[in-house]
């Protein structure tokens, strides 16, 4: 998944998924080209065999889009994801997750293009189609609900950007139990489930933290770092500073408790909590 910074007090850090590819590892030239080589011949080939509307031809136009999203040209990206969705509605239905593949990669480059309307409704579109090809409690939806949070923290919403990084944290909970169970399928995906649901709660303390709801934000990035300790959970590099951040946050949660711990009762009523947190929050930022 694509995750970078969406900021930062301090030392707290949060991520953004966007889904599906990492814009860290950018690809040189000569390898764009010769990928671009390979979809494109793959393309007319396909379209030469079976015609227009097939779902190989939507493949490839969707492979096409994915490399120059490596390449950050997304303005041709955009206009190949857009085509792909209308091949692969053609070609497979109106509810087939190859397309809500595609919508997602259009809402990840309004993103990029610091349009974060067109996102929503790139992303509400993308989860119609897994609601009813997948299921609402899939690995899939969560990403989606993740991507929703990200557009609407980019519109500003905190508010709204917090539900869906909670809608996405409990059905990934919920994935992470059924894979440390029984479930055979998504036992192989333990390691993604786990790391997706890392980043979720680093969001989620994140937007806490900046609604001043510390003792929360505390205990989901203390979530979190339980999770890493789990065997055999490999992190990527986009949880590095997680035990900085936990540190961050606990101590002004010690802060908080010693503040209400010495006021007297009728001094705390009276000055309130926010005032404390204000006071906090001017000394560290």
């Amino acid at each position: 998944e694509v995750c970078m910074s969406i900021g930062t007090v301090q030392s707290l850090w949060c991520v953004k998924s966007l889904g599906g590819i990492s814009l860290a590892i950018i690809p040189k030239h000569e390898e764009i080209e010769e990928a671009l080589d390979l979809f494109e011949s793959s393309l007319y080939s396909h379209r030469e065999k079976y015609g227009e509307a097939h779902h190989l031809v939507g493949t490839a136009i969707h492979n096409i889009g994915m490399v120059h999203l490596y390449a950050q040209n997304y303005p041709q990206a955009l206009k190949l994801f857009q085509e792909a969705v209308s091949v692969r509605r053609v070609a497979l239905g109106s509810d087939h997750p190859a397309i809500a593949a595609s919508l997602l990669k259009i809402g990840m480059i309004f993103l990029a293009q610091s349009n974060p309307e067109g996102a929503k409704e790139a992303f509400s579109r993308a989860m119609k189609v897994i609601r009813h090809s997948i299921g609402y409690d899939s690995l899939q939806m969560a990403r989606i609900l993740t991507n929703m949070g990200v557009a609407h923290y980019e519109a500003g919403s905190n508010a709204d950007a917090l539900k869906f990084f909670n809608e996405a944290h409990d059905i990934q909970q919920k994935l992470l139990q059924m894979a440390d169970g029984e479930n055979l399928f998504l036992q192989p995906q333990r390691r993604t489930i786990e790391l997706a649901l890392i980043n979720t709660l680093c969001n989620i303390g994140y937007l806490q933290f900046r609604d001043k709801d510390f003792k929360d934000s505390f205990r989901s990035f203390e979530e979190a770092s339980k999770l890493r300790k789990r065997p055999n959970c490999i992190l990527g590099p986009d949880v590095y500073c997680l035990d900085e951040n936990l540190s961050f946050v606990r101590e002004i949660v010690l802060q908080l408790a010693m503040g209400e711990a010495n006021e007297p009762e009728s001094k705390r009523n009276i000055w309130g909590l926010d005032k404390f947190v204000e006071a906090i929050i001017a000394k560290i930022t």
